[in-house]
């Protein structure tokens, strides 16, 4: 049976592999594989294939509507007309709307990535039936992320 854990990168990693040697582990029944970390890659319009959730053009779709109706409005009473007022609202929402939204994602990009969590550890362990369960306890008791077992 296999038992397959993630964890955080931290030094609890080495003090989980000691205590699954004092359990009477081989080191050839354990394999430790570092995950490599990707970069973030923000994407200003969401695909089909591909969403982070947050689009750099939802706001400024917002704001070109308000502002192109409010310039609609009030170019009944401007000498330029409606039409062409209603225009350069709709263009100048769209930009400051963009805008905005540009540097507020920009902004949490940086803070994200201070706070970003470290890259994982795959722990994949060859046991025996009847070690799972010891296994499992010790794995649980050093803030495991995910676990599962492979008969």
């Amino acid at each position: 049976m296999y038992v397959v854990s993630t964890f955080e990168h931290s030094i609890s990693v080495q003090m989980l592999l000691v205590k699954l040697k004092n359990a009477g582990l081989k080191d050839h029944q354990i394999m430790v594989v570092p995950l490599e970390q990707q970069g973030e890659n923000i994407h200003p319009v969401d695909s089909i294939h591909q969403s982070d959730g947050h689009s750099e053009v939802d706001l400024a779709g917002v704001l070109g509507t308000i502002s192109m109706l409010v310039a609609l409005i009030y170019g009944f009473v401007l000498p330029i007309g409606p039409i062409f007022s209603a225009t350069l609202g709709l263009i100048g929402g769209l930009l400051i709307g963009y805008g905005i939204d540009y540097v507020w994602t920009r902004k949490r990009a940086k803070d994200k990535g201070k706070m970003k969590l470290r890259t994982e550890i795959v722990l994949l362990i060859r046991c025996n039936r009847e070690e799972v369960f010891l296994i499992r306890s010790i794995l649980l008791s050093f803030n495991v992320l995910g676990m599962t077992t492979i008969p």
